[in-house]
């Protein structure tokens, strides 16, 4: 089943390479914050799709909140999560998300979140190797100006099928309203991944499968920069660390560069889950965060559209 991938808003944001994501207001430069707490500095909340300008108050224990001038957007309710931009300088903003907590007329009160809350499987010691590729400017570039569409290969359990075909049909409702539309039926042979072999009928083994694929809307056909990208030796493998639905974290080899928060990338792996279930991704990302630990350097991706939730009960068999 092929599910077209709309990004929100926040993915557009955090895929501008001057952004760095922070987890608290600590974590920036103390005359930039002292700037932004006076509210000499303005901040950029995102609502969905929908940005407006306020300032940010500090309230502890990981706790903020943004006043603006307008009204807080009606669909605003407490569990959203939002994005803050703090935009310190002409080449540095600082991102963070958070959920809401309280909403008023005109402000809102978050808990900034660690980008990942999603349950977490330490898989390092399993030896998963995850191939890396850096995406280009262009695709990076077509994706934030949506000249490029994102399909999703899924081929869960007939248990998930209903969902995936109702989803699929309300994306191509909206984008035939856009003039945009795509046959995703009549494109299958198209954009399947030749390395995958239908092994429905082997009852030896099972691949589940999740691959991204960037199409570009004005041939309808796989980005040729995309598809040599896919059919390229990985920038670098990692060993991954840990694994949810909605990212992953992998250790990086000493040395390697060419990473900040807000790099776009593809990454790659394949993986028994028990005796005779694997799991294979190809899955478009963005870099979270770096950090040091006792082995090494440590990425932290978030997948651009997170994968189902039936995804957790398939890593759960892995820990077993």
């Amino acid at each position: 089943m092929l599910v077209p991938i709309k990004l929100r808003g926040k993915v557009k944001e955090i895929l501008s390479r001057s952004n760095i994501q922070i987890f608290n207001l600590n974590a920036i430069d103390k005359k930039y914050r002292d700037l932004l707490l006076s509210g000499k500095i303005p901040v950029l909340i995102i609502f969905e799709n929908e940005t407006k300008k306020g300032r940010i108050h500090d309230l502890g224990n990981g706790n903020i909140s943004v006043e603006t001038s307008e009204e807080i957007p009606i669909y605003i309710k407490k569990g959203n999560t939002v994005v803050v931009v703090l935009p310190v300088s002409q080449n540095r903003r600082y991102i963070l998300q958070g959920i809401v907590t309280n909403r008023y007329i005109n402000s809102v009160e978050l808990t900034i979140l660690d980008p990942r809350t999603d349950k977490r499987f330490n898989v390092f010691d399993k030896n998963i190797s995850v191939g890396v590729h850096f995406l280009p400017e262009s695709i990076i570039h077509g994706i934030t100006y949506e000249t490029l569409l994102i399909l999703r290969d899924i081929n869960y359990g007939m248990e998930d099928q209903d969902r995936l075909i109702q989803e699929n049909a309300r994306h191509r409702a909206l984008a035939m309203s856009k003039d945009t539309t795509i046959d995703t039926n009549n494109s299958i042979s198209q954009i399947k991944d030749p390395k995958d072999q239908d092994d429905s009928n082997d009852k030896s083994s099972f691949t589940y499968r999740a691959k991204d694929f960037c199409i570009d809307l004005a041939t309808r056909k796989i980005h040729p920069e995309f598809q040599s990208l896919k059919d390229s030796e990985p920038s670098f493998f990692g060993t991954m660390y840990d694994i949810s639905k909605g990212g992953l974290s992998l250790l990086c080899p000493d040395g390697q560069e060419g990473m900040d928060s807000g790099t776009a990338m593809l990454v790659t792996a394949k993986f028994p889950l028990d005796d005779v279930l694997w799991f294979d991704f190809s899955l478009l990302g963005i870099v979270r965060g770096i950090t040091q630990i006792d082995e090494g350097k440590r990425l932290h991706v978030m997948f651009f559209k997170a994968l189902p939730e039936r995804t957790q009960n398939l890593f759960e068999r892995m820990m077993q």
